[in-house]
């Protein structure tokens, strides 16, 4: 078992628009509305790096600075875990379309945004951090793979880490094969489990476990893999408890929740 602290939370998602709102409708204070949400421009980057962005890029980094401001912490002295499923589905098309055409050239800004690492990248400049960044992939069970990463450091090397799960819709045809209806970008600034904190995790695997179900009038996330954590943030909002989130190989990672 893993115990840790949360420092800050971040959120961006069609109703969810920034960790206040997102409070308030877990805690059953207002009512969710999935209205669509703007991607956010991020000001920690220089205008013609805000330009060569992908909209992964966007949403994570808005995310992630909201989880930085609310932990009223610097960015720069946090390592930092991306965690994605899909990277930016957007750009996948936009290259297979390109690779299918009769002009197989390539645009330099979607070769350079079609790695899996892009928002670890541009969070590096445009935080200024100088600690690692590691970017990773596990399928549905993405969210979880990337808080495990981040809570092992928190543990191993007694040091703040910023986790970052994003995934966004596919265009069609890829929509078919992947069907994420709404994006959604989550973060979390975490601590050793000894410092003062808006709530305290316990994290443990459990063999064959099932994951909890997505909140009530929020089905239309399913399928986005970074959606998994709402139900997480759901118990950091309320009352805590034990959630699980999809792991890997028929496991589940349960999360205990103290407020």
């Amino acid at each position: 078992m893993i115990e840790l602290g949360v420092l800050g939370i971040g959120l961006l998602a069609p109703g969810l628009r920034g960790w206040a709102e997102a409070e308030s409708i877990f805690s059953g204070r207002a009512r969710y509305s999935p209205a669509p949400v703007a991607p956010p421009a991020p000001q920690m980057l220089p205008p013609a790096e805000r330009r060569r962005c992908a909209q992964t890029v966007l949403w994570a980094l808005g995310a992630a600075h909201e989880a930085v401001t609310h932990a009223a912490i610097e960015a720069r002295d946090l390592s930092a875990v991306f965690a994605s499923s899909d990277g930016d589905g957007a750009i996948v098309h936009q290259i297979c379309s390109a690779l299918a055409s009769s002009d197989r050239r390539l645009s330099p800004i979607h070769f350079h945004n079609s790695v899996h690492n892009a928002a670890a990248g541009y969070w590096s400049i445009g935080a200024r951090a100088e600690g690692p960044a590691i970017s990773l992939c596990a399928h549905d069970a993405s969210a979880a793979a990337g808080l495990i990463e981040a809570a092992c450091q928190v543990a191993v090397e007694s040091r703040r880490v910023l986790l970052v799960a994003v995934d966004l819709p596919y265009p069609e045809p890829l929509l078919e094969h992947r069907p994420v209806r709404h994006g959604l970008a989550a973060a979390l600034v975490l601590a050793p489990a000894n410092v003062a904190a808006l709530a305290h995790l316990q994290l443990a695997l459990e063999p064959g476990g099932a994951p909890d179900p997505l909140p009530e009038g929020m089905q239309e996330f399913a399928g986005n893999s970074a959606a998994a954590c709402l139900p997480l943030l759901q118990a950091l909002a309320g009352a805590g408890g034990t959630v699980r989130l999809a792991g890997a190989s028929g496991e589940a990672l349960a999360v205990t929740v103290h407020r």
